[in-house]
């Protein structure tokens, strides 16, 4: 492992291989944020499968596998490609663009793939390894191959950075953006082209099978961690960063493994990891959240019975047996167990004899607020909406648990401090402290 850290800053070959992908990988991953966001992650499976025709008829034309003449085979089929999207969409108006993009990609990589079988039987000895477009290989990648992926890398950092406001703006709201004058085509053919450029210099190491893979990967992983676009990128080109150096770490370490699948089973890990663990979006973070959310309601519910249960008597340190709470709302025995024992270890209820609780000042605190949302909500719902005060039981008890102190402010103001519910119960108020 060592010797590959030093060898890819002093092995021609090595860094190459693994400077080579990291940038492509870096490269693609900008891209693919904007076409990440503006939803159009099938049109680089379809650029990149719409490319073999031009990379087959390059190498008809020139003879022999020109990098130079490839890259322009492949961006003129890239584009022919985009265009015959376009046209299948607007002559038929029926067709939804995911149909149109398969359209395009099964024809086009049909060509490319019969364009192929014609080059391997016409007995022209420099065809050898030109199979490699479909599968990638790195390994393979020269010095002219480097020149060129560090040129249209450039190209388009630049373009990213020098038109990043325009392509924001088509990539959250395509009409506002024509609606302030921006020229929303020109900026969207643009933002395809780089696609294409970028899917373009991809092929030699990934294969037109995997490239798209890691223009999508990293944007939908990064997606998971943050929510703003000035941090989306950088996290998007990380991760591409990374894909890169520890795909061709893997093939470097184990020569049979191609580098281009490693690199798309790194990204898709990243992807994984970042579904399940990212803080805020991850699955991990949502069942955390779905979980406090149902032991804070079960804490509510229990206050709230011992309250109501307390205001029947008139008597609020009155404690009430396991059988009572059960009489009085249908829970799980369980359940109510786990949510006294929680509310005890937070002091909110209190145990007389060990089978009988009752509320301390700081449960009955939260018991009125809870009680009080709820009262508050029906009135609302009856005097307000028109709901009959015999039907609006069921929402309050959703309601709540999700009714905010600015919330609850607005509806005092809006009921004029009401003091009574539609029941003509009280509704409590609570006290500071």
């Amino acid at each position: 492992m060592f010797s590959f850290w030093t060898e890819i800053f002093t092995d021609p070959l090595v860094m190459r291989m693994s400077w080579g992908t990291a940038l492509l990988c870096l490269s693609a991953a900008l891209v693919g944020v904007f076409t990440f966001l503006q939803k159009r992650s099938l049109l680089g499976d379809a650029i990149a499968h719409s490319l073999l025709p031009g990379i087959c008829v390059g190498f008809m034309l020139a003879g022999y596998k020109n990098p130079w003449v490839l890259f322009v085979g492949a961006l003129l089929s890239g584009w022919l490609g985009i265009g015959a999207v376009d046209l299948i969409k607007r002559w038929t108006k029926k067709l939804h663009a995911d149909t149109a993009l398969a359209i395009v990609l099964s024809v086009f990589f049909g060509l490319g793939v019969f364009l192929l079988s014609i080059i391997q039987q016409s007995g022209n000895p420099n065809q050898a390894g030109l199979d490699r477009f479909l599968f990638g290989n790195a390994a393979a990648m020269s010095a002219a191959d480097m020149q060129l992926i560090l040129l249209v890398s450039a190209l388009i950092f630049i373009s990213i950075f020098a038109g990043f406001r325009a392509f924001s703006s088509i990539s959250f709201d395509f009409g506002f953006s024509a609606s302030i004058g921006f020229p929303v085509k020109i900026i969207q053919f643009s933002l395809s082209s780089l696609t294409v450029f970028t899917i373009a210099i991809g092929v030699q190491a990934l294969g037109v099978i995997l490239v798209a893979a890691i223009l999508i990967a990293p944007a939908a992983a990064a997606r998971m961690w943050t929510h703003h676009l000035s941090k989306l990128l950088p996290i998007a080109a990380g991760i591409g960063l990374i894909s890169g150096l520890l795909g061709a770490w893997v093939s470097y370490q184990f020569p049979a493994m191609p580098t281009g699948p490693w690199i798309v089973c790194i990204c898709s890990f990243i992807v994984f990891f970042s579904l399940i663990f990212a803080p805020k979006s991850g699955l991990y973070a949502r069942m955390s959240r779905v979980r406090k959310a149902r032991k804070k309601i079960l804490h509510e519910n229990v206050l709230k019975v011992i309250y109501q249960l307390a205001e029947t008597t008139g008597n609020f340190n009155q404690a009430f047996s396991f059988r009572e709470l059960l009489k009085r709302r249908n829970f799980k025995v369980d359940q109510l167990k786990q949510g006294l024992k929680s509310l005890k270890r937070k002091n909110l209820v209190l145990f007389q004899d060990d089978n009988k609780v009752y509320l301390s000042n700081a449960g009955l605190r939260q018991a009125k607020q809870v009680v009080r949302n709820h009262r508050l909500w029906e009135l609302y719902l009856t005097s307000k909406v028109g709901m009959q005060a015999d039907h609006v039981h069921e929402d309050a008890e959703a309601m709540e648990h999700l009714i905010t102190p600015e919330i609850e402010k607005q509806l005092e103001k809006l009921l004029g401090n009401p003091e009574l519910d539609p029941h003509q119960t009280i509704i409590p108020k609570v006290d500071e402290g």
